[in-house]
């Protein structure tokens, strides 16, 4: 089974985002409240994607280090719903589709860890290289 670099689908899908922020913003409304709030966007994306890492690691815990980590999904939506509203009322569309990837980054990321690289290969594949490497 070939392993995919964790590093690189990261910098793809942070592109991916920008690409759909930017295209939006310049063609819908090409204005600075706009632009200011598509960084805005991008910049949190960017966040979770770190999030989601820790997150993916503590699944994978025997005894995860905070018993409570599977709340970070119950929050991640309700807070994604209230951003929608928001942005639904500021007409800033940019923002929603931003939002809309952000609710969908959860079933992508659990397709990417179940059908394409699951967790446990890929760290266990780095953790052998690295003891290969010191030895």
């Amino acid at each position: 089974m070939q392993l995919y670099d964790k590093t690189k689908i990261r910098h793809a899908e942070i592109i991916f985002v920008a690409v759909i922020l930017i295209a939006t913003t310049w063609i819908l409304f090409d204005n600075a409240v706009n632009w200011v709030t598509s960084l805005a966007v991008m910049l949190t994306f960017w966040h979770a994607q770190q999030t989601d890492a820790v997150h993916e690691m503590h699944k994978v815990l025997h005894k995860p280090a905070m018993g409570h980590y599977w709340q970070l999904d119950l929050f991640s939506a309700v807070k994604e719903a209230v951003w929608i509203i928001a942005f639904v009322l500021m007409q800033n569309y940019a923002a929603i589709i931003g939002r809309l990837i952000f609710g969908l980054y959860p079933f992508w990321r659990k397709y990417y860890r179940t059908r394409i690289v699951p967790l446990h290969v890929e760290y266990s594949s780095r953790n052998e290289n690295t003891d290969t490497k010191s030895g």
